[in-house]
């Protein structure tokens, strides 16, 4: 019998994801997941990521690049919170659906199709990067090099919103990577805060068990 794969969402289902795939990632279901994904931007841990962010901003950030960024919800409420210009927000993603999504819902924002391996953008040239439950998809494999190229890239501080575990290399469990990035961000020369999600930010049984919240500043 073909032994099931621990965490089948890797780069590639990501990538050729279709959008009729019967398989939803929100509670609340349009006529596909790209759509789900942007009706979610009222979703709770959104505003947390806009207010961390916003704590960024006050220490003297301009810019934000969002790794993973699907059609753009968590870009759409800081774009709307912290009042940011569209020039100064970048989005990536590997699915082109998501980033047609976004291109169309938010034409004047930076959107591009890529991956986390080789991030599409120049050594510290945004003051922040973020991902939110992105990394929980990386394999123990590519985690070092994902965390080289985001240190690569952020200038001031990284926001993460992904799953804690103990170790560096990572754990699979509920069939996503749970890692200490604490650990893999301070190696890399940061500064970190981290806490768990609170059930008002993230009220499902895996995301209360796991959900982290990490800011991390240039040391």
């Amino acid at each position: 019998m073909r032994k099931k794969k621990e965490n089948p969402q890797d780069s590639l289902y990501w990538l050729f994801r279709p959008l009729n795939d019967e398989k939803r990632d929100w509670a609340d279901k349009t006529d596909n997941w790209v759509n789900d994904y942007w009706d979610s931007k009222g979703h709770p841990h959104r505003k947390l990521i806009a207010e961390a962010f916003a704590l960024t901003v006050a220490n003297g950030a301009e810019t934000l690049l969002e790794l993973g960024c699907n059609c753009g919800p968590n870009i759409a409420i800081i774009r709307e919170r912290v009042n940011m210009r569209d020039d100064r927000l970048f989005g990536v993603d590997i699915n082109p659906d998501a980033i047609r999504k976004a291109a169309e819902m938010l034409p004047a924002v930076n959107w591009t199709q890529g991956d986390l391996i080789n991030i599409p953008a120049n050594d510290q040239s945004v003051d922040v990067l973020l991902t939110d439950a992105v990394l929980m998809y990386v394999p123990d494999t590519d985690i070092e090099h994902v965390m080289d190229e985001i240190a690569r890239v952020a200038k001031k501080a990284v926001i993460l919103l992904e799953w804690g575990g103990e170790t560096t290399k990572g754990k699979v469990e509920d069939y996503h990577w749970c890692r200490n990035y604490a650990k893999l961000l301070t190696e890399r020369g940061f500064t970190v805060d981290a806490r768990k999600l609170t059930k008002e930010e993230w009220d499902t049984k895996t995301w209360l068990k796991h959900g982290m919240l990490y800011i991390a500043r240039r040391a």
